[in-house]
């Protein structure tokens, strides 16, 4: 009898650590930032559509300056290009002979001026 108690224990244990580990890894990949009690709401600005979660690695933008960046893994350094862009198909990239940025497809091999929709993506402030 000891050891069922023993065992129904430690499994106890286990579930809630499990579900103490699901709800941090929720919290980290949600589409708010905890330090600042900001909320977000994404736009893609090619297609119209608009979502609540982050479709993966949208930038934030400095509200004075406009000026585009991501943040580092301690959550407060900011960082001019995306520290994941190796992990997606479309990777954007800056043509000093153009003066302007333009885009490729690491899959595909394809370049274009256009920006696609996967990186179409704004991170904005939900208003309270």
């Amino acid at each position: 009898m000891n050891m069922q108690v023993l065992l129904l224990a430690l499994l106890s244990i286990t579930a809630a650590t499990c579900r103490a580990s699901e709800q941090a890894h929720q919290s980290a990949n949600t589409a708010s930032d905890d330090k600042l009690h900001v909320k977000y709401y994404f736009l893609n600005e090619v297609t119209g559509a608009t979502q609540l979660t982050d479709p993966g690695s949208t930038p934030y933008e400095d509200e004075a300056t406009g000026e585009l960046y991501w943040l580092a893994e301690d959550g407060v350094t900011r960082l001019a290009q995306d520290p994941h862009r190796q992990r997606y198909a479309w990777i954007e990239n800056y043509s000093p002979d153009a003066k302007r940025s333009y885009f490729f497809n690491q899959v595909t091999r394809e370049s274009t001026w256009e920006k696609p929709a996967d990186l179409a993506w704004r991170r904005l402030r939900v208003e309270d």
